[in-house]
């Protein structure tokens, strides 16, 4: 910091007026670019992270509801009635053929006993399902042992920057009502 002295006629020298040089204000602009340009990229960082880490929440979560609720169903069947690559019909206790499939990206279920349309387990808004090879096949037939394989794909945008992920299912059940 300059102190420069005013000598104006009339005036005592006891005013003193401080100021900044030129360059001390240029330094002080540039370090404080600098700190902003680094915590900017760290807010973005973050926030990016936080972003992909609540799509692959979102994303596991409906995989696993939808693996749950098959898998449950399936291992507590009476008997297989219907099996192709991309659905599976099978009986319950009640009587009640309940069937599966992977149809337009979306896992569905439907329930002959209630006369429901097929009703999708997954949105398709968040979440899409696949069958790379198949997602249903028999691997014995006495006791029944069902194969499923589903991919679950998300895509999700934060920031114009696409995030996407997926989560592969491989279950083996054995269906408990053919042994």
């Amino acid at each position: 910091m300059v102190t420069n002295l005013i000598k104006v006629k009339g005036y005592n020298q006891k005013y003193l007026k401080k100021s900044f040089t030129l360059i001390e204000l240029m330094v002080v602009i540039a370090i404080l670019t600098i700190t902003a340009g680094l915590t900017t990229s760290v807010i973005v960082s973050i926030t990016r992270s936080y972003s992909k880490t609540q799509i692959t929440n979102e994303l596991e979560q409906a995989a696993g509801f939808a693996s749950q609720k098959l898998t449950k169903e399936l291992r507590n069947a009476v008997a297989i009635t219907n099996i192709s690559s991309t659905s599976i019909s099978f009986s319950d206790h009640t009587n009640d053929v309940i069937t599966y499939r992977v149809n337009a990206n979306q896992l569905q279920r439907r329930s002959q006993l209630a006369g429901t349309a097929f009703r999708a387990l997954t949105d398709t808004n968040t979440t899409s399902v696949s069958c790379p090879s198949g997602c249903f096949s028999e691997l014995n037939s006495n006791p029944k042992v069902i194969s499923i394989k589903m991919k679950f794909t998300s895509a999700g945008t934060e920031g114009g920057t696409a995030f996407t992920g997926s989560v592969d299912i491989n279950d083996t059940v054995v269906v408990r009502g053919t042994y």
